[in-house]
């Protein structure tokens, strides 16, 4: 009982020296991720092929909660969207923080951390290999730097990222990836709107 005291003390307290809010937010994301090392396959018979993702582009919605002070803001927000590349297709998830600081005018940034995870899908139609199956097995990461607007009725909420994650690759059909993981890895750019 005692271990919980202290803690319940200091949820109790926080209204006394900030302000929480919810913030709901739409994020469209732009990348560069994955800089892949393009897919090498292999058939039994000899022959090869190689797959190149390029960009991506995703959309997520990511409420959060928003610690506000008078010179800083922490952010904590979970998030449920969407991946598209020429290479797969992806739902993912992500949980994300920052703690951002006042810049003197109307913005915060700061130091933004976070994690997230691809349910990939192999494009087969785009790729004329639908016999390759992706799976995530661990979280990637996500570092890098976030921006909000404040004094506005609808704040911008941004960031710019690096992406790392490992993907695994199994084949099928006579098909064989040369590597059994995939690199998903590069810079993000994140913008979108919360209220």
């Amino acid at each position: 009982m005692r271990r919980l005291i202290l803690p319940l003390i200091l949820l109790l307290s926080i209204p006394l020296f900030g302000e929480i809010k919810f913030i709901p937010g739409f994020d469209v994301n732009i990348s560069t991720a994955p800089s892949v090392d393009v897919v090498r396959i292999v058939h039994s018979d000899g022959r090869k092929d190689v797959l190149d993702a390029n960009g991506s582009i995703g959309f997520i919605f990511e409420p959060g909660y928003q610690y506000i002070r008078d010179s800083y803001e922490i952010r904590l927000a979970s998030g449920v969207g969407y991946l598209h590349n020429n290479l797969f297709n992806s739902a993912y998830f992500s949980l994300e923080s920052s703690v951002m600081f006042s810049t003197g005018s109307n913005f915060l940034i700061g130091p933004h951390l976070g994690a997230f995870y691809l349910l990939s899908a192999w494009d087969g139609d785009k790729t004329s290999h639908d016999d390759i199956s992706m799976e995530m097995n661990d979280p990637g990461v996500i570092i890098g730097v976030s921006i909000t607007s404040v004094g506005f009725a609808a704040r911008m909420i941004g960031s710019i990222d690096y992406v790392v994650g490992k993907i695994d690759l199994e084949g099928d059909g006579g098909w064989v990836p040369e590597d059994s993981e995939l690199d998903y890895q590069g810079l993000s750019l994140k913008m979108g709107i919360g209220f």
